[in-house]
């Protein structure tokens, strides 16, 4: 069976297309339990404690009697919040440099995600952030691979084709008297998940990662 880890899953976007398809088995963490109701099999875990996570993983992957000797595909996709990096003008970066304030972003969340990616050594993978992340994510990712819309992309993958290329340009929803706004336009529409599946089950083999990759900023 092939595998798709959800990690920062939020309203579950990145996956939705994986749910759907008997092959995969979709696996959603994310830190907001009272997400629970909005998102089918989504598993409360804080990926910054590591061990955890990887304990709780090996435990649901054993449920379905898998182990990382018998996964035919493993992809992981991450989407740490984007909050501490956005440009926006209400953002703690914005905000600090109105006021004359260094901003000193939290990277944990990104630097867990990126630890869990080492120990899994999936096939492919995604850490998916906005613009402003950009100078923060560098030292660690190097240069982002993908650009879709707002959304920026790093990591080991084929590169996301579109059967429709305006789908490249969705917008984020923002519904902004929603209680989960920040959820909300952080949810990867289902257009792309589904471009992100086409690409991966398009995929033949590791050498062709780089092919058609959108050079980084």
């Amino acid at each position: 069976m092939k595998v798709f880890i959800d990690l920062c899953a939020g309203l579950g976007g990145a996956s939705q297309a994986f749910v759907i398809d008997p092959e995969w088995l979709v696996i959603r963490l994310d830190n907001n339990p009272d997400l629970k109701p909005f998102v089918p099999g989504l598993n409360v875990a804080d990926v910054t404690d590591v061990d955890a996570t990887l304990t709780l993983v090996d435990a649901i992957l054993r449920i379905h009697g898998l182990n990382q000797s018998n996964i035919t595909k493993l992809v992981v996709w991450a989407s740490p919040p984007c909050v501490e990096f956005s440009l926006a003008y209400n953002a703690p970066g914005p905000t600090a440099a109105r006021n004359g304030e260094e901003h000193y972003p939290d990277m944990s969340i990104m630097e867990a995600c990126h630890r869990l990616i080492e120990l899994w050594s999936p096939d492919h993978w995604w850490i998916e952030n906005v613009r402003g992340a950009i100078p923060h994510f560098k030292l660690t990712l190097g240069d982002w691979t993908q650009q879709v819309g707002s959304f920026f992309l790093w990591g080991q993958h084929p590169q996301i084709a579109f059967k429709d290329n305006q789908t490249r340009y969705l917008k984020k929803v923002d519904k902004r008297h929603d209680q989960m706004r920040a959820q909300l336009r952080a949810k990867v529409p289902l257009e792309i998940s589904q471009a992100i599946k086409d690409s991966i089950d398009r995929q033949l083999n590791l050498t062709s990662f780089g092919v058609g990759v959108e050079p980084g900023a």
